[in-house]
């Protein structure tokens, strides 16, 4: 299996993208977006839960997420309801989803997400400026 890609980040804390620069010509990081927000309203009460806990879980879901999450959200509640029937394309179609928005530990590492580091000032980034 091959090694998965480093980050953009990683890259550079590493020098990585000085060293290999074509590796890295094509990549960019992602912007931020607006939170995600409320779920909406057409959602039932599972599907709200469900919302509200990957919202909590992945705070680097943005508001261009929506339709996907959404999606997301009425599946999580479809398994987890006792009284459904769970489909094997419905378990794998969870998985794609949950994978695409890096909520599993393997996909996590492709997410380029900058946190609330950004926002604080950088002094050593100033100096060098």
């Amino acid at each position: 299996m091959p090694r998965p890609k480093m980050s953009l980040a990683e890259a550079r804390l590493k020098g990585a993208d000085r060293k290999n620069p074509s590796r890295f010509r094509g990549r960019h990081d992602l912007p931020k977006g607006d939170p995600i927000g409320e779920a909406p309203e057409w959602l039932n009460a599972a599907q709200r839960a469900a919302w509200d806990e990957f919202a909590e879980a992945w705070p680097w879901v943005t508001k261009s997420d929506r339709a996907a999450l959404e999606l997301l959200c009425v599946v999580a509640a479809h398994i987890r309801d006792p009284n459904q029937e769970t489909k094997t394309s419905l378990l794998s179609t969870y998985r794609h989803l949950v994978t695409d928005f890096g909520g599993s530990p393997t996909s996590r590492n492709r997410i380029a997400w900058g946190g609330e580091e950004d926002d604080k000032p950088n002094p050593f980034k100033q100096f060098m400026s």
